[in-house]
Order: structure tokens, then C-alpha cells, then sequence
């Protein structure tokens, strides 16, 4: 990531030339250093944290805001060599926050039906470079039968559709929690988790309020998001 002398962050390549109003950086290929551009204006190039990146990054379909990716991951309580199954890739944005929760010897496997939304995600996974991410075009009801999950995400229209299915596939104890834009599929979802057995089963919705601190005074930000998603989970037995 290059950080130039106006604060602004741009995603680049090691080895490229980046063109900007405050001219042309050659970018080197180590990170961690200040250098200049034709025009003599600094920039820092760094490697960018996750977070950063995410919000850089080419993104075809709108993804889970970083309030409830965050409550997903402290709900399922993921260690290192874990495994996720993601129904519903989109930009690729819950499947590297996962592949990091899992580690190295972890194991993501996301599956995306689309097939120019899969294209995306896949420029993005491989542009930050986690080696634990399996990307499969395709539907996950046709995933392997003995593939099984620490934590099941559902990111689709309708994941009432496909419980039955993440039961199916999640390990003892683990997580099954799925990402709902509108009230109605979450009722649906809550009831669908109760009638297979889990338990823990709750629908949440998870709130963040920013504040700017002027002059006269510190107050909410006037514009902010009221609603992201309802969120539904239950664990396995």
C-alpha cells in the first residue's frame, strides 16, 4: 500500500509505477520504506493490514460490514488449524478475515455461484496472499459429502434454503451463523436452527455509532449506517 503525502492509501504492486496528481513513484518491491516521486513527493509503501485492504479492494458485491464479520469471528471462536465453509464468496472479504482466524494450518473452502463474482473474489484472495483458501465456483450443495466445517457461513439470499445442509455439515460444536439482510428470512433461519437441534440459537443485530470531535463541541456523526444485517447462529451439539 502506498501512503502519499495527502494521507491517501492506494493498493499497488510491487514493481510498478503508480501515477498520481503528485507525479510518478516507481514502486520498489520491499515494503516498509519512504520513497519519492518524479516530483519530489514522499510516500510511504507499506504492507497494508487486512482491514485496509478490504476497503481497497475491487468489490462487485456489497460485503458484511467489519462490526459483524468481527461478532461471527468472536461468536465461532476460531482457532488456528480449523476449517470454514463459506456459502457465498462475494468480494472475498469474510473469506480472508477467516483464512487469518484459521492460520496456516487452517482451512477455508468458499463457494461462489456466480461466475464473474467468482472472478473477483479470486483477484482479491490471491492479491493478498493467504495459501489457505480454497475459492470453488459452484453451488455448495454440491460440495464433498465428507467436507466438514468448525464454523458453516451462510452469505446468500435465501440461507434458510441450505440449513439442512449446514447441519449436515458442521463438526460437533461448531458454529452456523448466517448473514440476513431482512427480517423475514431471519425468522425463518431461527426457526429452521431450533428444528434441527441446535442450541444457543440467537438473532442479533450489532450497532456501532461514530462520534467527530469539532471545535464546538463532540456529537454522533450525522450520517452513519442504522442497519447492516441481522445475524443468525446457532452451535452444533
Amino acid at each position: 500500500m502506498l501512503i502519499d503525502e495527502k494521507g491517501r492509501k492506494h493498493l499497488v504492486r510491487p514493481g510498478c509505477k503508480f501515477e498520481s496528481d503528485l507525479g510518478i513513484y516507481q514502486v520498489p518491491e520491499e515494503a516498509g520504506i519512504t520513497i519519492e516521486s518524479h516530483m519530489g513527493s514522499p510516500a510511504r509503501v507499506v504492507l497494508p493490514p487486512l482491514s485496509d485492504y478490504v476497503r481497497k479492494m475491487e468489490r462487485p458485491t456489497r460485503i458484511p460490514h467489519f462490526e459483524d464479520i468481527g461478532y461471527i469471528l468472536a461468536q465461532a471462536g476460531l482457532r488456528q488449524g480449523q476449517t470454514v465453509i463459506e456459502a457465498g464468496t462475494g468480494s472475498g472479504a469474510c473469506a480472508l478475515y477467516f483464512s487469518q482466524a484459521a492460520g496456516p494450518g487452517g482451512r477455508v473452502v468458499s463457494f461462489e455461484r456466480r461466475e464473474d463474482i467468482f472472478q473477483a473474489a479470486g483477484r482479491n484472495i490471491e492479491g493478498f496472499g493467504p495459501g489457505n483458501i480454497d475459492l470453488v465456483a459452484g453451488d455448495i450443495r454440491d460440495k464433498p459429502l465428507d467436507l466438514k466445517g468448525d464454523l458453516v457461513f451462510l452469505d446468500l439470499a435465501s440461507p434458510s434454503e441450505y440449513l439442512e445442509l449446514a447441519g449436515q455439515s458442521i463438526n460437533p460444536g461448531g458454529l452456523i451463523a448466517a448473514h440476513v439482510p431482512f427480517i423475514e428470512e431471519a425468522s425463518r433461519c431461527m426457526t429452521g436452527l431450533v428444528g434441527l437441534g441446535l442450541g444457543e440459537v440467537v438473532m442479533s443485530e450489532v450497532n456501532r455509532r461514530d462520534y467527530e470531535v469539532l471545535r464546538s463541541g463532540t456529537r454522533p456523526v450525522p450520517t452513519q449506517t442504522v442497519h447492516t444485517a441481522f445475524l443468525v447462529l446457532g452451535r452444533s451439539p
